[in-house]
């Protein structure tokens, strides 16, 4: 019978492959965005007005109770917020942070007064999740029960379950697929306020 040799050649991963295997281990900070589509010259970015429409603002918005400068509009069938003035009798108003489109509204009326202490949210109006997922916070009545508590966010494909953990530079939350029950935490890459 004769001998088999086997030879064993170790593998050197390049550098490049350990810096990626090190960030990946790592979690990445959660980046912190805010949504301030209205500077003193006007509107800060471009937008796509998918619609001009009339309608009230008479209340500081509850989607983004953070911004002081933030307004929630009602219409004869739909509500907007947040929404921010662009003139004296004009509001724009954004549907998520991730879009370029928003709706003009032509105030009728108007009568929110910013709230002391208003500035100072906890939670963020939007997330973007490290599972691709995109999440906007949930309001009042629109809070859903899902695996016996309440979804604070809701996602394209799910839901976050509370609010996320800021107790790190990741921030992470537990998110339950729509359907599901069991939630999995996961990192929140991007929070808008």
């Amino acid at each position: 019978m004769g001998a088999v040799l086997v030879f064993v050649t170790p593998i050197v991963a390049p550098v490049g492959i350990q810096a990626i295997v090190d960030r990946l281990s790592k979690p990445t900070p959660t980046e912190i965005a805010l949504m301030r589509p209205i500077g003193q010259a006007g509107p800060t970015k471009h937008f796509r007005i998918r619609k001009v429409t009339s309608g009230k603002c008479i209340s500081t918005s509850v989607a983004d109770s953070g911004d002081a400068y933030a307004a929630r509009c009602f219409l004869s069938d739909d509500l907007l917020d947040p929404c921010w003035r662009t003139g004296a009798k004009q509001m724009l108003c954004v549907d998520t942070p991730w879009t370029r489109e928003a709706t003009v509204v032509n105030v009728t009326e108007q009568r929110f007064v910013r709230q002391k202490g208003q500035g100072a949210r906890q939670d963020p109006w939007a997330v973007e999740l490290s599972n691709g997922e995109r999440c906007l916070h949930s309001e009042g009545g629109t809070q859903q029960p899902v695996a016996g508590t309440i979804a604070k966010y809701s996602c394209g494909d799910g839901h976050l379950i509370g609010s996320p953990r800021q107790t790190t530079a990741a921030w992470r939350a537990p998110f339950v697929r729509a359907g599901g029950t069991a939630a999995i935490e996961v990192e929140v890459l991007r929070a808008w306020y």
